[in-house]
């Protein structure tokens, strides 16, 4: 593994971007590789049943801030889902484009917990994705209607400057319901976590992780197969959170 060093030189958050969720964000000096450079990495639940203007006014207002950062940008989106009133792959997909052009990578596009890499020299290795959660009605015991969809980890493995970075994402359903299928399902869907991130520890120098947990206990990661536990650091608020582990 390279030498890497990943200082933290910003973290924080946009305020009232979106209702109940203030976008987080952590900026790294990234160095240990070919050359140093900055990497942002954003989390933001995007949340539902906006109007088409409503999502577009909060879409606007992260990728402007993004715009103006750093050049290489990891964003990870949860709730992007195609049953609200307004076609939000598609408005997301089209600003992108429109501002970033051939420089941003579009990960597991499909889901509702996507990430957008934005990088011209960036080079994507793997990506890839894990159910964590079926869908509330189909649990076992079933939840109350209206716990949701199923819910996946969606993670994608990329190269920069003779680093190898893995990003992940993820939006468990509510420890506050007061389902026992939804306790099941949550514990299932953390050892799924420890699974993936330990995959992508063994393979990369430097690992972020982040999304909307649904909840402010944190579950702490650790090493599957009994080695030293690396670094790792959490931004959080609310909800809402960014970790790194430092291999």
């Amino acid at each position: 593994m390279s030498k890497v060093k990943a200082k933290i030189l910003r973290k924080g958050h946009l305020d009232g971007t979106i209702d109940g969720h203030d976008p987080v964000f952590v900026t790294y000096r990234m160095s240990g590789g070919d050359r140093d450079f900055l990497f942002t990495v954003y989390s933001v639940n995007l949340g539902r049943g906006y109007t088409p203007e409503k999502f577009l006014a909060n879409v606007k207002r992260l990728f402007d801030h993004a715009e103006r950062g750093t050049r290489y940008i990891a964003i990870l989106l949860q709730e992007i889902d195609e049953t609200d009133p307004s076609p939000e792959h598609k408005i997301i997909r089209k600003m992108v484009v429109d501002l970033f052009g051939d420089r941003a990578h579009f990960i597991q596009w499909h889901l509702r917990e996507p990430i957008i890499l934005i990088g011209a020299d960036i080079e994507v290795t793997h990506e890839g994705k894990r159910m964590t959660m079926d869908q509330g009605t189909l649990l076992n015991p079933p939840a109350p209607s209206g716990t949701g969809p199923r819910r996946f980890l969606t993670h994608v493995r990329f190269k920069v400057h003779g680093l190898r970075i893995s990003v992940a994402n993820q939006h468990p359903h509510r420890y506050s319901l007061r389902s026992r299928g939804v306790v099941l399902a949550r514990r299932a869907g953390e050892k799924i976590t420890r699974q993936v991130l330990s995959a992508l520890v063994r393979v990369s120098d430097f690992v972020v992780d982040g999304g909307d947990l649904n909840t402010k206990k944190y579950p702490r990661w650790r090493p599957s197969n009994g080695a030293k536990k690396p670094r790792q650091r959490v931004y959080r608020r609310g909800l809402d959170y960014v970790r790194d582990i430092v291999t």
